[in-house]
Parts: C-alpha cells; sequence; structure tokens
C-alpha cells in the first residue's frame, strides 16, 4: 500500500486513504485495502482498488468511474429507459446497439438483457477493458463473451468520435455514450458536430442516450446539453437517478429520440423482476426533476 503518492494537488494517497475529485474544497475519500491494478496510458491513469464499504473501485484520471456496491444503478439507467423508449415509439426491441466509451462493460450487460440483434463497441483505451475484465469481472459478467457483440472483445477498442462520423446513416437504433467528463481523450464527444453525427446515424425512432453529470457540482453541463440537443431531437428527457458513488447528489442521464410519441411508462415484466434498482414506479420518479433543476431544463 502506498503511504503518500501525489497526482497533482487535487488527488492523493495520504497513508490508506485516497483522496479523489477535491476541486472547489469539496472532494471524497476511500478507505483503500489494497490496490489491485495501477497503470497510465496513452490516455490517462487507470486504477482499481479495493475500498472499505465500496467494493472494488474503477478510477480513471484518479476520478471514480464505478464501483461494485452501486454501479447497477448507473448502468440500469443509462440503458433500460432508452431500450423501452425505443420498444414504446417502433413496436420492437432495438436490434443494433452501439455503445461509446464503456470498456468496464457494465452497459454491455443491462444491453445484453435483450433480444438485440448486434451489440457494437468503441471504447478508446484497451487497457480499461483488460482491468475491468481482470479485477471487475461481475461489471461485465460475461457480456465481452456474448456472440452478439460484433467482432469480439478487439473489435472494441477505437475511437468512438471516428466510428460516429463513418457509421451508415440510420444505422443504428440505440447510441449510448458512456463516457467520462470531459477531458483529453473525450472532449470531442461532448462536442455539437458529434451530436449531429449520432442523430444522422440513428434509425427511425433511435434513441440517444447520455450521462450529463452532477447538476450539482457541474450545473453548467446539463443546460448546454439540453441546448445542444433540443434542435437535433424533437423529445429529450432527463433522469435524475441517485448514485451513492457520486457524491454531489442526484445525477443526469440524457435520453433524447427523432420520435416524439409518448415515453415508457414502465418496464417490461421479463426485465424488470432481474434488475435490481429500476422499478415501474421508479422509471417514472427518476423523470421528475428537483425543484431547484426546474428552471434549469426550461
Amino acid at each position: 500500500m502506498p503511504r503518500t503518492r501525489y497526482w497533482g494537488r487535487e488527488n492523493f494517497f495520504l497513508r490508506e486513504r485516497l483522496y479523489t475529485e477535491r476541486g472547489n474544497r469539496r472532494g471524497q475519500y476511500l478507505f483503500v485495502r489494497r490496490v489491485l491494478f495501477e497503470e497510465q496510458t496513452a490516455y490517462q491513469h487507470i486504477l482499481v482498488v479495493e475500498a472499505e464499504g465500496w467494493g472494488r473501485v474503477l478510477l480513471l484520471a484518479v476520478i471514480i468511474q464505478l464501483t461494485t456496491s452501486d454501479e447497477f444503478i448507473y448502468h440500469e439507467m443509462m440503458v433500460h429507459p432508452a431500450m423501452h423508449w425505443y420498444r414504446t415509439q417502433s413496436g420492437v426491441w432495438p436490434a443494433t446497439v452501439l455503445c461509446i466509451g464503456g470498456g468496464d462493460g457494465g452497459v454491455l450487460r443491462e444491453v445484453a438483457r435483450y433480444p438485440v440483434h448486434a451489440m457494437y463497441m468503441q471504447e478508446i483505451d484497451e487497457r480499461v477493458i483488460y482491468a475491468s475484465r481482470m479485477y471487475l469481472p461481475k461489471v461485465s459478467n460475461g457480456a465481452f463473451a456474448d456472440r452478439r457483440l460484433r467482432g469480439g472483445p478487439a473489435r472494441c477498442i477505437g475511437d468512438g468520435d471516428a466510428f460516429v462520423r463513418s457509421a451508415r446513416s440510420g444505422s443504428i437504433d440505440v447510441l449510448i455514450v458512456d463516457s467520462t467528463d470531459p477531458m483529453r481523450s473525450s472532449v470531442s464527444l461532448f462536442s455539437g458536430d458529434f451530436h449531429k453525427h449520432a442523430a444522422r446515424i440513428l434509425s427511425p425512432g433511435g434513441v440517444y442516450v447520455r450521462q450529463a453529470g452532477s447538476p450539482m457540482l457541474q450545473p453548467k453541463e446539463l443546460p448546454e446539453m439540453l441546448r445542444a440537443l433540443r434542435p437535433l431531437f424533437p423529445a429529450v428527457d432527463v433522469y435524475f437517478p441517485s448514485v451513492p458513488t457520486y457524491y454531489g447528489g442526484v445525477f443526469a442521464i440524457v435520453v433524447a429520440s427523432q420520435d416524439a410519441k409518448a415515453r415508457p411508462l414502465g418496464i417490461a415484466p421479463l426485465v424488470s423482476r432481474r434488475l435490481k434498482y429500476l422499478t415501474n414506479e421508479r422509471l417514472l420518479a427518476d423523470r421528475v426533476p428537483p425543484k431547484f433543476l426546474q428552471k434549469a431544463l426550461r
């Protein structure tokens, strides 16, 4: 166990405590039992630790991405509302799903619950996939070996921005962007040009979903994303799950579609009974913004 280690001024080990995300006089720390994996890649610093009370934790650039104690909340909300949006509007389940980022495999795990024909993935850093499969295997739960994942794990490695730009128009039913917050390797995924290509490659009734950070700690991110998406998509909704790992309180997940038909009112029973967070009631409740956010969403 490293006793003292610094990654810039904001993130560091001090004895067994890992302090992270300490900007603006706020932050959190983990009581680390052991370090399982650490590597600096061409894109980012990857760290997997085992932490008291949280289980195993994946950090990228010393920012917490998931913990095994509650990752199911985030991943269920990133996938199931979008899949049911598509079915409500099209009458069938999506056939093709593309995930940009998501190298931990949690999104693929949830998508694999559906009768999709093809799953595609583009994760820019192959070592995220390696570390996750090696030290966080329950997160993907075998999804990387699913025969519907086109090309297997080896074909999942690539630049998501370039992949979307070159994809055929109308070829994707559901596009899920499971990226980090904007940083060196993911800034392009937040650009207006990327959103335009996302809209282009979606099939009729197709659905676009992505995380929009913590409205409390990142107050500009969600309004900026809504301003960028509303001219492109007639239907744009925001879900507000509470994920304990993301210490800013409610978290924002944006779902957009070019088909403005009715939103889903429930989760299919065959799916819902295998979930740990999402219920019919939760699906509706998480669409209701806290009062203090309602003005920002207009």
